[in-house]
């Protein structure tokens, strides 16, 4: 009884998660942000740790708050270098990952050496481990994704315009910098919270994998977003369910090996589709 009570929170929660997450990869492929995943997911380590380190609290809401300032800032970092420096965007964003990935790993083994009670949960955001999500998360996560959803729907028109042309959406809108920075804050969020199911290591293919998928079959920003939010949902649910049945396995790696075989026979049926 008690299983499948769990079992049903973890779907749910897989229906949150893929739906956020679908949202986020359709405007990050069109954006052509692919690296922004995996940046702003390696970069929230520093903050995660330090956030836990000050307040050796395991709330959600304080570890999330401090992972999302420290990935703000690497933006802000990576920035400055583009602009200052003249370096590549591909070279600011390998810097600006392996500084601030290295630095949280360093924090993480200060606080080992401290023998912080509740350190385990930093574990989950590297790894993924979605056990450790419990049902005041879920509703968390819940709230969240209503609020996301209804601000991408009620604002698609802009955020159509913002992802494929930026000069024509100066020219018909105002403030264009301004709404591109709160995209670009939903979506860290959005990574950020995926990372206690999915892990640092692996979120970066859940950003892009499902827009992906969904780029081979449709016409239309508005399609595109649909099926990247189904095929997001799809490999969620099919990773707990496998994991579930399988408990060795973890669930972060099915999840990604499912969005990858999705992908796999989109793109193989697409191929051979356009010869006959």
């Amino acid at each position: 009884m008690i299983l499948n009570i769990v079992f049903y929170y973890f779907i749910i929660f897989a229906l949150i998660q893929g739906i956020s997450l679908g949202l986020v990869s359709s405007y990050m492929v069109v954006k052509r942000w692919s690296m922004l995943g995996d940046i702003m997911s390696h970069a929230a380590l520093p903050g995660i740790v330090a956030a836990f380190f000050l307040t050796h609290s395991t709330s959600l809401l304080i570890l999330i708050g401090g992972g999302l300032l420290s990935a703000l800032l690497s933006a802000l970092c990576s920035f400055f270098l583009q602009r200052k420096g003249n370096f590549p965007r591909e070279s600011n964003f390998a810097l600006i990952l392996s500084w601030f990935f290295s630095f949280g790993i360093i924090m993480m083994n200060v606080i080992q050496k401290q023998s912080i009670p509740g350190q385990s949960i930093l574990n989950s955001f590297i790894f993924g481990n979605i056990l450790m999500i419990n049902h005041t998360d879920v509703i968390y996560y819940l709230m969240y994704t209503v609020l996301f959803s209804f601000f991408i729907i009620f604002f698609s028109k802009k955020k159509e315009f913002f992802a494929f042309d930026n000069v024509f959406s100066s020219i018909r809108y105002r403030y264009v910098f301004l709404w591109e920075i709160i995209f670009l804050i939903l979506s860290t969020l959005t990574i950020i919270i995926a990372l206690q199911s999915v892990g640092i290591l692996l979120i970066g293919g859940l950003t892009i994998l499902p827009g992906s998928c969904a780029k081979l079959i449709s016409h239309s920003y508005k399609e595109m977003m649909l099926w990247s939010v189904i095929f997001s949902v799809i490999s969620f649910l099919c990773g707990i369910v496998i994991a579930f049945q399988v408990p060795y396995l973890p669930t972060g790696p099915i999840i990604i090996l499912v969005s990858v075989f999705i992908f796999l026979i989109l793109f193989t049926y697409k191929l051979f589709g356009k010869r006959q």
